[in-house]
């Protein structure tokens, strides 16, 4: 009671703007085990708020006594005091390292668990890892996919593929570029002048799975099987824009009434996989008389102003330091609710729509969605998502990719799993 009442307080600086929109009350049963919340509306998502320890209820006995404002600022983000975890923290030192030893008031504490005294996480970069890891100094690790071809000649070592995915590598279209606003034909084309398989094999060197739609295998609902992805054409691609009225010109790229088909690609800087995908997209694209310009940048400012602000090159071709196509991976939590995509009230600063895509019958079926508890039902409505997507192309999914990790061996019940805390999901249960 005191931790939504807490996020409803403007002051407090909460990101869950969800959660002080839905909820207009609350009630606390007798013996103080039992909430109930009222809600404006049905929403399905609900209970996937309160399960992580991201979004998790606070101890009301510790923070009530903190103004709102300042319960971000405390000591207590980065060395929490109350914890109710299998672990607690004993030496937190940021940038560097944080030591976790054994809850002793840990609700499963009558069990054994957590098996492991002592868990240290270490801060370190990509380049290190493989040299710990060759060191023997690490115990495990997640690893991405320009790691796995050496991190499998390491023999004390398991790697470890977890079975499905929760995220996937997409491009998205930035709708304040005129271009790609008002010319479906131009989105069509891209997605047809895709090599997928390509992008498997040269770019995620056979470490991901083929995907068009948001959900990744992991997500029940969501996951659609047998979606009806584009189809790799490009000679029906190249037809779309020549019976559009895009000629190609001296350079081979297509223009039409002064505008012209070059544009800014922009991904995070510095990972192997990424700049292989702009590679292959740009030739794909190249080969329909679409140009793009590629300006790749650190993750901070590339997610922090780059895309939240939106500015699009102009329609006579790209400028550089804007943005009109954006590559990154996105990832689901527990509950498959993709509104936070393209729905037309997520636009920055709110949230992250970085489309600045706006569809009133999409608005509506997110609605439908998460006012939809049945499984089957709300699949059912996904599948008219998913159809708009692959017909309006907002944007288009390149691949999903496996998600790895890495285990010295004689570590036991090492279980990665795509949500969550990924890698160490149930390290309360390792042992070695």
């Amino acid at each position: 009671d005191f931790t939504w009442r807490l996020w409803a307080n403007p002051k407090s600086g909460a990101g869950s703007v969800t959660v002080r929109n839905l909820i207009t009350s609350a009630d606390i049963s007798a013996d103080h085990l039992t909430i109930t919340f009222h809600l404006t509306r049905a929403f399905a998502s609900f209970v996937s708020l309160w399960v992580d320890g991201i979004q998790a209820p606070l101890p009301a006995h510790h923070f009530s006594r903190v103004a709102p404002e300042a319960i971000s600022k405390l000591p207590d983000n980065l060395n929490p005091k109350v914890t109710s975890g299998p672990f607690m923290m004993a030496e937190s030192i940021p940038g560097e390292h944080y030591t976790l030893v054994r809850n002793p008031r840990y609700y499963r504490a009558s069990e054994g668990l957590p098996y492991l005294d002592k868990v240290i996480f270490r801060n370190i970069n990509k380049d290190t890892i493989l040299k710990d890891l060759q060191a023997g100094t690490i115990d495990s690790t997640g690893l991405d996919v320009s790691q796995v071809q050496e991190a499998r000649r390491l023999t004390h070592y398991t790697l470890v593929t977890s079975p499905t995915s929760s995220s996937f590598e997409a491009m998205y279209f930035n709708f304040h570029n005129q271009v790609l606003a008002t010319h479906l034909e131009v989105r069509q084309a891209m997605a047809k002048a895709i090599d997928h398989p390509a992008l498997l094999n040269e770019a995620a060197l056979g470490f991901a799975s083929l995907l068009c739609t948001d959900h990744p295998s992991a997500l029940h609902p969501g996951y659609e099987a047998q979606p009806p992805c584009p189809e790799f054409n490009p000679a029906a691609a190249n037809k779309l824009l020549d019976d559009n009225g895009w000629a190609k010109g001296t350079d081979g790229v297509r223009t039409r009434g002064g505008e012209r088909l070059e544009f800014e690609y922009a991904t995070t800087a510095n990972n192997p996989w990424r700049l292989a995908t702009e590679a292959v997209v740009q030739r794909n694209f190249s080969a329909i008389g679409i140009k793009l310009d590629i300006q790749n940048y650190p993750a901070p400012m590339f997610f922090g102003s780059l895309l939240p602000g939106g500015k699009a090159s102009p329609p006579t071709g790209a400028i550089s330091g804007r943005y009109d196509i954006a590559e990154f991976n996105t990832g689901f939590g527990y509950d498959p609710d993709d509104a936070f995509l393209l729905a037309c009230d997520q636009f920055p600063p709110t949230g992250f729509n970085i489309d600045f895509y706006c569809n009133q019958t999409l608005d509506a079926l997110y609605h439908q969605e998460q006012a939809t508890a049945d499984p089957g039902a709300r699949q059912q409505i996904f599948v008219q998502i998913h159809q708009i997507y692959l017909t309006e192309f907002p944007f288009i999914v390149l691949y999903s990719l496996n998600d790895f990790s890495i285990v010295r061996n004689g570590t036991h019940n090492y279980q990665p799993g795509p949500f969550g805390a990924g890698e160490t999901i149930n390290i309360w249960e390792w042992w070695c």
